[in-house]
């Protein structure tokens, strides 16, 4: 059996991509964290502008800030292509950047440098919004060691509707990559509406260390709304179930299959599929009847 989620106990929602007035957020870190906290969050990422963020003053026993950054060469986008990168801290690899570090360009003039400095000081590496950055995806195959790209980027959506990079992922998994996918919000501004896309982490505790580990794993599902109860591979076929929704679909590098209710506007929450043959991996996608979407990493098929 091969599992790509399975629900066991507490999971904890958290965003990995968010701003605040320490560069070019229209809210206070205070201000970020308050909203997060009313909403049922357990953990933010703060990933200001070239300033790393490290502190733990905003912790308490239900939430938990983990320290982050995004980097890139310019701060303000002036239409061209750039590659953006976020960070977040992962005890497990050592002692990171001190609070309020400040990046210069020499660092991480070239994307792979960007991924390099964070990885070499103990941060998981994410890649940002493809979509917006007009990046093409071959492109995302000659950078390597980033640990997941952003599927789904909240604030990007609504603003440009630039956020879903689906394409871009399936592209890396169909060239056989593995790399995860996640669901941010990236607010910048006031505007609840940026607010939305998010991770269910299955991790022991919370805690900076736990949450790095699941993450790096993959022992997550991203979302938009619904949930994701389990998804696992058990002798050629796929069983996914989650929140009642529009639809579930099976997708992959071979042929994607699309199951719904019995009519357009009967629910569907569970669904079984078999394996062709020809699938190098499989990752299963929920959709609502209001277009929210949940989507699971993917399985990797004849592969440990």
């Amino acid at each position: 059996m091969k599992i790509g989620f399975k629900k066991i106990g507490k999971l904890y929602k958290g965003n990995t991509h968010t701003h605040t007035t320490i560069s070019d957020g229209k809210m206070s870190p205070e201000e970020v964290f308050q909203k997060y906290m009313s909403r049922g969050y357990s953990f933010v990422v703060l990933t200001d502008h070239i300033r790393y963020f490290n502190s733990d003053r905003y912790n308490t026993d239900e939430f938990l800030v983990v320290p982050g950054v995004e980097i890139h060469v310019e701060h303000d986008w002036d239409g061209s292509r750039d590659h953006h990168v976020t960070g977040a801290y992962d005890p497990s690899k050592g002692e990171t950047f001190e609070d309020k570090h400040q990046f210069t360009v020499p660092e991480f003039s070239e994307v792979q440098g960007r991924i390099d400095i964070l990885k070499n000081n103990a941060n998981l590496a994410i890649y940002a919004h493809p979509v917006w950055s007009r990046v093409e995806p071959e492109e995302l195959l000659k950078i390597n060691d980033y640990d997941a790209i952003e599927i789904w980027n909240n604030e990007c959506d609504f603003w440009s509707n630039t956020g879903n990079a689906t394409f871009h992922w399936d592209y890396l998994l169909s060239k056989g990559r593995h790399v995860n996918g996640v669901a941010s919000d990236d607010v910048h501004q006031k505007d609840d509406r940026s607010m939305g896309g998010y991770i269910m982490v299955q991790a022991e505790k919370l805690d900076n260390a736990s949450i790095a580990d699941a993450i790096k794993k993959g022992d997550y599902y991203s979302s938009t709304g619904p949930e994701i109860e389990y998804f696992y591979l058990d002798d050629s076929i796929l069983y996914a179930k989650g929140s009642d929704c529009k639809s579930i679909s099976f997708i992959n590098n071979a042929r994607n299959r699309r199951y719904s209710g019995e009519s357009g506007t009967k629910s569907i929450n569970h669904a079984e599929h078999k394996l062709t043959g020809e699938e190098k991996y499989v990752r299963v996608e929920f959709e609502d009847f209001n277009g929210k979407c949940a989507w699971s990493n993917p399985i990797y098929i004849g592969q440990e």
